[in-house]
């Protein structure tokens, strides 16, 4: 039988931490989209409860869904790593 594990996943409580890495990542966009090429793009920002969505698709919508589903994954990846490297 496979040994199983339970990553807990936890909140970064450091709010100012956050909200300057929110706005990092809001700048590097900026940028790349103001050098050109761009023609899809997909937000999504949490505030407490309240939640942001923003999308823009320039694109066949396949190579969205694709995008979203990498955002996924990549995420997950990293949560797991991240837990995996401390050791929770």
């Amino acid at each position: 039988m496979s040994n199983i594990t339970v990553v807990p996943f936890r909140v970064n409580q450091d709010q100012a931490h956050n909200n300057a890495e929110v706005i990092k990542m809001l700048e590097k966009a900026l940028e790349h989209a103001k050098a050109g090429g761009s023609h899809s793009m997909a937000l999504v920002m949490l505030q407490g409860d309240e939640v942001m969505n923003s999308w823009h698709n320039g694109t066949d919508i396949n190579r969205m869904l694709g995008a979203f589903e990498l955002l996924k994954f990549d995420y997950l990846n990293a949560l797991i790593n991240k837990s995996i490297l401390i050791g929770e």
